[in-house]
């Protein structure tokens, strides 16, 4: 007969390998649902292949192209181009892989933090709702085609960090745990400068968790010198590294770039692009929909917590069961009510919640005790990390776009927290904690079907091909959107018309089309959109008017309200000296559809260099015959 150690045992194996078996099926459902459906063709990811692809060409980051981000995804996605073939596929499986270890990490984390039911259920939502989704017309934001993989490789890097700093020990003042962290800490660096921000606060707890153990407060100084020693190997190699095919100056400006970036591209940082996205735009509305939505849910969640608690104190078992069923029931009701791409609104108020419960468990606990135990632990640098990475929009969360990974650590944390350690709060029996758990497990896990139905809605309309072999994607069909059609027809022109060693130039966004024809770019900036131009160190008509492109694209770009304009090409800040250079220099040899520029139009035109002739957007309306292939 088993003894009970090894029936405990034998359990936990098996609940861990059926939580495996339920991930590894729902990645392989929505890979095969979403599959080859996860790039835009114009906006955003054309710059993580075109990039890798001219390093392999011999041209570098700070020197050949200006490039907000630390230099560690460019050169290891140049890597795998170079060890198995340049490819968008060869990318898509590496990420892939990259995203299978940001969900055993994030796992890891969370069972630490909240148990083993609450952290299954937290990793099925963050791989429903973050790992593959496509909530708008614009993709982009999946971890196997993001628009930045130093979001991905920092979010990797980062929950490696967590996991090292929650490990039994990990944090104790000791050589090696200084110098693992700060290797993690300087691998952040080299990404994004959210990751800088969050990872160097995770130190600063970790030394002040230290510093205030008074029979641990000798060892701070061994461990930051352990940090400093890793993180400056990491820093000091990549100068090292990069000097050897930049000068010294311009390869430790790369190296730092993701930690300086916002004091050397205050223009930038400063635009209407990151604004909008941080929600300052819109600030004081921002600010009163979060407290509305946010207090709302928050408030529900006392009533319950009080009527929990006094449920809990009556006797016998009926009231508990009415209890929960009754909160089951609310549940389901809820489900198609919420309006679930805007959850993240609440995230604020619930993540307070979540640090004053932490406060008040603590303060409950004797004081020879409140010492943080293994689990308080984990939480709360989860709880940090998830604070920091929402920073970038902070008055607008959000789970699309760009919460993909800024909101995916807080979305996971208060699924965790939701599960594990509110109903414990919230009634002392276990009738009443049953009941919440159960209610908000299909709560959440309503919200993640409806989430994932929406995507799906979105990836079914996609069966447009673009590109062929390994770099082959789909886009929407034309009757959903004509402009994944059109970006197609103008790849096979200027493969047929034009030679390989061609320069073009794509107006305002789509460097992918540079990528698919495998043309080079002539600016150090990789697309014209207004925030971007802002980055470029010199004149750009100056360079443009000195090394002009053999071939030009004007194409309409979606959703330019979002960086604050009705069109491209309006006034000086938005283009219009590039577009009137171009239509001055430049002869129309192929379009299709509306005039690019125009507000709600879709539609896209091709210039070669010379005089403008019968067809230039300089003498009218166009009036050129389209080759037949591209009508």
């Amino acid at each position: 007969m088993l003894s009970a150690f090894r029936k405990l045992r034998l359990r936990k194996i098996f609940l861990q390998a059926l939580l495996a078996c339920t991930v590894g099926g729902l990645i392989a459902w929505l890979l095969d649902a979403s599959w080859l459906r996860w790039v835009d063709p114009v906006i955003d990811f054309g710059r993580e292949v075109y990039l890798p692809w001219r390093v392999l060409q011999g041209e570098h980051l700070g020197r050949d192209f200006v490039h907000p981000y630390g230099p560690l995804s460019v050169y290891l996605n140049a890597g795998l181009f170079a060890a198995f073939g340049v490819s968008i596929r060869t990318l898509v499986i590496a990420n892939l892989v990259v995203f299978g270890g940001i969900a055993l990490c994030l796992h890891t984390v969370l069972r630490r933090s909240f148990g083993f039911l609450p952290a299954a259920v937290a990793t099925v939502v963050g791989v429903s709702v973050f790992g593959f989704a496509h909530y708008w017309g614009i993709n982009n934001y999946t971890y196997a085609a993001p628009y930045s993989h130093e979001a991905t490789h920092g979010m990797l890097v980062l929950l490696l960090l967590l996991v090292w700093l929650g490990r039994p020990g990990g944090w104790l003042p000791t050589r090696r745990n200084g110098i693992i962290v700060g290797l993690l800490t300087g691998l952040c660096c080299l990404t994004k400068t959210e990751y800088v921000f969050v990872s160097l606060s995770l130190g600063l707890i970790a030394m002040a968790r230290i510093v205030a153990d008074v029979g641990l407060r000798p060892g701070w100084r061994t461990w930051t010198g352990g940090l400093l020693l890793g993180s400056g190997v990491i820093l000091a190699g990549t100068v090292g590294w990069l000097a050897t095919v930049l000068s010294l100056p311009t390869a430790a400006s790369l190296a730092l770039n993701a930690m300086l970036a916002p004091m050397l591209y205050t223009g930038y940082s400063r635009s209407a692009h990151v604004l909008h996205f941080l929600g300052a735009d819109n600030l004081w509305n921002n600010l009163l929909t979060i407290l509305r939505w946010g207090g709302g849910t928050v408030g529900c969640l006392a009533i319950l917590t009080l009527v929990g608690r006094r449920v809990s104190s009556l006797p016998g078992p009926w009231p508990g069961r009415l209890f929960g069923t009754g909160v089951l029931i609310g549940a389901l009701a809820a489900i198609p009510r919420i309006p679930w791409i805007f959850c993240g609104t609440v995230f604020p108020a619930l993540l307070a919640a979540g640090v004053a419960t932490l406060a008040i468990r603590a303060r409950r606990r004797p004081s020879d005790r409140r010492a943080l135990i293994a689990r308080d632990w984990n939480q709360l640098i989860l709880l940090v990390a998830a604070i920091g990475m929402l920073g970038r929009m902070a008055f607008d969360p959000t789970i699309s776009h760009y919460g993909f990974f800024q909101a995916i650590l807080a979305g996971t944390w208060l699924c965790g927290y939701l599960v594990g350690e509110w109903p414990q709060f919230s009634g002392s029996t276990r009738l009443v904690r049953g009941g919440l758990i159960l209610a908000m497990v299909t709560l959440l896990g309503g919200g993640a079907i409806t989430l994932v139905r929406t995507s799906l809605q979105f990836y079914r309309a996609k069966e447009t091909p673009i590109g062929e072999g390994a770099d082959l994607i789909k886009g929407f069909v034309p009757q959903a959107y004509a402009l994944p059609e059109l970006w197609e027809q103008a790849r096979r022109f200027i493969l047929a018309n034009t030679k390989p060693d061609s320069s073009l130039l794509v107006i305002p966004e789509g460097i992918s089309l540079n990528y698919w024809t495998r043309r080079r770019h002539p600016l150090r900036i990789v697309d014209l959109l207004p925030a971007t131009m802002r980055l470029n160190p010199g004149d750009i008509m100056t360079e443009l008017t000195a090394a002009p492109p053999d071939l030009v694209v004007m194409v309409s770009r979606p959703n330019m309200e979002e960086l604050g304009y009705q069109a491209y090409g309006q006034d000086a800040s938005s283009g219009k000296a590039i577009v009137d250079w171009v239509t001055g220099h430049y002869t129309i040899v192929a379009q299709a559809g509306s005039s690019p520029f125009t507000p709600g139009g879709v539609g896209l035109r091709i210039y070669r260099r010379g005089p403008p002739g019968i067809g230039s957007m300089s003498r009218g309306a166009p009036t050129s015959v389209m080759p037949a292939s591209f009508r």
